[in-house]
């Protein structure tokens, strides 16, 4: 399974993106409930009915209402307004998830494959050490070594079955962590990538002021920038709403007249206006001044979040290059060459074969911490392009 294919099927199956798809749907369904008019309302009142014939409607004085709410002051259009805006923010709330979880979905790729090679090369180790005992073992029989150094062997032995051990259950453990952000914490995995693609160049990256505009676009941002206009929305909502909505009623009405079966027809009419004496609605109004102010701060603390993160982020990958940099062109290469040499030196007689042992569990373990650091490496590139939202992998 490649990084692409991995990346399509978080896509597709996550269920916290699915959420937020959801939620994204619900911001769309309330923004059209709120461009909807009030509906009017149909009133039949029948009065001054005689109490020897009630329920007859012929002696009754009847009325029928038909009564609509008029909104005033902008406020029907302010609502519309702000439900188009928690749209927007819903958008980006979904964009923002879906940038954070393939980033995680990146790094627990780059961790797995980082775990899959750690435990070849930490079994590679096992093997080695494995040998050096079983030589030492030979050397102590035949009286050429002491003892002690056998029990010292089995005592290397057992710290890289143990080492194999806790590796092993590291990589299942990333196993799962992609297995959930894939969607199917209860799927099989195998093996992913390909052999060697812990091991391709790093691309170099700009300055961070290169990428600084980046973070302008960045759905955190936007969500951030979104939220304060909507405080600002809000609290021009909140002013409109000190002004009163008008009722307006038409009435037909039939009353019994004086001569008998002679009913006299009558129409009315209705305005309604609430007194806005007490309640101006300032405690909303301070309500949403506040929040609005809120909303302000946490833009510009969220904008020194984002610029903070992405330096660190470019300072560890910068760190793990070099070192990266430096195992694969000194500490590896050496490590090898060593080996090479010591192998030279045995074939001649000139050394022992445990010292050829020793050389090649030096290179395994230096094999090793250059896969830690490659691992380190690959999950900081990935934390940077979630934050520049560029892909830097080739």
């Amino acid at each position: 399974m490649a990084l692409e294919e991995v990346l399509t099927l978080i896509r597709s199956n996550n269920p916290a993106l699915k959420a937020k798809q959801a939620a994204s749907l619900a911001a769309g369904g309330r923004f059209r409930q709120a461009r909807l008019l009030p509906n009017p309302e149909l009133e039949f009142v029948s009065e001054k009915m005689p109490p020897e014939k009630v329920g007859s409607l012929a002696k009754a004085e009847n009325t029928l209402w038909l009564k609509q709410e008029i909104i005033t002051g902008g406020k029907r259009k302010a609502g519309v307004a702000s439900a188009r805006k928690e749209v927007e923010i819903a958008e980006q709330e979904y964009a923002l998830a879906e940038r954070e979880i393939l980033t995680e979905g990146k790094k627990a790729y780059f961790a797995l494959l980082a775990a899959q090679e750690r435990v070849a090369a930490t079994s590679r180790i096992r093997d080695i050490v494995q040998r050096n005992a079983d030589a030492t073992r030979k050397r102590v029989e035949a009286g050429d070594a002491s003892p002690v150094e056998s029990v010292r062997a089995q005592v290397t032995v057992a710290r890289a079955e143990v080492a194999l051990r806790e590796a092993e259950r590291e990589r299942e453990n990333t196993k799962k962590d992609l297995l959930r952000l894939l969607g199917m914490p209860d799927a099989s995995l195998n093996r992913i990538g390909q052999e060697g693609d812990l091991l391709q160049i790093a691309p170099a990256l700009s300055h961070e002021t290169d990428y600084l505009p980046a973070l302008e676009s960045h759905p955190a941002r936007r969500t951030l920038q979104l939220a304060e206009e909507l405080a600002g929305r809000q609290l021009d909502q909140a002013r409109r709403e000190r002004w009163p909505n008008l009722e307006v009623g038409l009435a037909i009405g039939s009353d019994p007249g004086e001569e008998t079966d002679n009913r006299v027809e009558t129409a009315g009419l209705a305005v309604g206006l609430p007194l806005p004496v007490f309640d101006r609605n300032q405690g909303a109004i301070a309500e949403a001044s506040a929040n609005r102010t809120r909303a302000q701060q946490e833009a510009r603390a969220g904008l020194d979040q984002l610029v903070t993160q992405l330096r660190q982020a470019l300072q560890s990958y910068a760190t793990a290059q070099q070192q990266a940099s430096d195992y694969s062109v000194r500490i590896v290469p050496r490590a090898r060459q060593a080996l090479e040499l010591v192998t030279k030196a045995y074939q001649s007689g000139a050394v022992s074969q445990l010292e050829v042992l020793e050389a090649q569990q030096t290179l395994a373990e230096a094999e090793l911490e250059y896969v830690d650091v490659l691992g380190t490496l690959w999950e900081g590139m990935a934390e940077v392009e979630g934050l520049t939202g560029e892909k830097l992998r080739k």
